[in-house]
């Protein structure tokens, strides 16, 4: 599996310092309008394979899908993962539950903005 690790130090900042941009592979944050956006490739898995968690500070987006086929003198297994931790910025509306949508290999997950986080 891999991990993106962060800097202890992106979960303690002001809405001044934080900045939204790229943070791994296959994954973006940015504003749209009144909201807060990350983007998240997951190709070739379906809802069902995707856990999504907050602590406070971050997201933390996890998938898994294994496969295995046999047939006669064949064997497959096959395994996809992806994880990503992303750094809340400070205006994320967190009382509010997110719109989350997964289609064709792309996460979209959108918060509302809102008051800073004490």
């Amino acid at each position: 599996m891999v991990t993106k690790k962060f800097p202890i130090s992106a979960f303690f900042m002001d809405e001044d310092e934080f900045t939204l941009t790229p943070h791994a592979s296959g994954l973006s944050v940015f504003e749209e309008g009144g909201s807060i956006v990350i983007e998240a490739a997951l190709p070739g898995l379906s809802i069902e394979n995707v856990e999504v968690t907050h602590a406070p500070g971050y997201l933390l987006i996890e998938a898994e899908k294994k496969e295995e086929e046999k047939k006669r003198k064949y064997y497959r297994k096959a395994c996809t993962s992806f994880s990503y931790r992303v750094p809340l910025p400070p205006s994320a509306n967190l009382t509010i539950e997110p719109e989350v949508i997964l289609e064709e290999g792309i996460m979209k997950i959108t918060f509302k903005r809102g008051n800073k986080r004490n």
